[in-house]
C-alpha cells in the first residue's frame, strides 16, 4: 500500500513538472541580402533588448535564439509573442518598412506567419524560421514586361 502511493506521489511530481520543462528554441536562418531584426510586441526592437543576438545577419547568417532569449524578448506574453520583421539593423527606426509579422509561443513553438511584402518568403515550423528573397533589382522589376 504505501509502495503504491509512493508511486502515485512521484508520477504525480513527475507530471506537474512538465510544464516547467516545456520550452521552445528557436533558430532564425537569413538567406537575404539584408539583415534582419525584429520589433517585439510592438515595443522594442530585438536588437535593444538581445544585443548582437538579435539580428539575424545577410547571406544564410543564423541566430539561434534560446528558451531564456525568448522568455527575455517575449516577456509577459509568453504564449502570443508578437515579432515584427524588418530587413534592418535597428527594425523601423531607419524607416524600414515590415515584412511580416510572426506569432510565437515558447510553450509550443511558431503560431503563425503572415508576409506583408511579395518580394520575400518565410517559412518555418515550430522551432524554425527561414527568410528567402529580397527586392528586385530595377532591372529585374521592368524587364517582365518588356520580355
Amino acid at each position: 500500500m504505501i509502495k503504491n502511493y509512493l508511486s502515485v506521489s512521484f508520477l504525480a511530481i513527475g507530471m506537474s513538472a512538465l510544464p516547467m520543462l516545456a520550452h521552445a528554441d528557436l533558430l532564425l536562418t537569413n538567406n537575404t541580402a539584408l539583415d534582419a531584426t525584429a520589433m517585439v510586441n510592438d515595443k522594442d526592437c530585438s536588437v535593444r533588448l538581445l544585443g548582437e543576438l538579435g539580428i539575424t545577419h545577410k547571406n544564410g547568417g543564423q541566430s539561434y535564439l534560446s528558451d531564456m532569449a525568448l522568455r527575455i524578448a517575449c516577456h509577459d506574453t509568453k504564449d502570443n509573442c508578437k515579432a515584427d520583421l524588418y530587413m534592418s539593423i535597428d527594425c523601423n527606426y531607419s524607416g524600414a518598412p515590415k515584412v511580416a509579422t510572426v506569432y510565437y509561443s515558447i510553450n509550443t513553438g511558431l503560431k503563425s506567419i503572415t508576409i506583408l511584402s511579395d518580394d520575400y518568403q518565410i517559412v518555418g515550423d515550430s522551432h524554425a524560421l527561414t527568410l528567402n528573397g529580397g527586392p528586385k533589382s530595377l532591372f529585374d522589376r521592368y524587364t517582365k514586361w518588356f520580355f
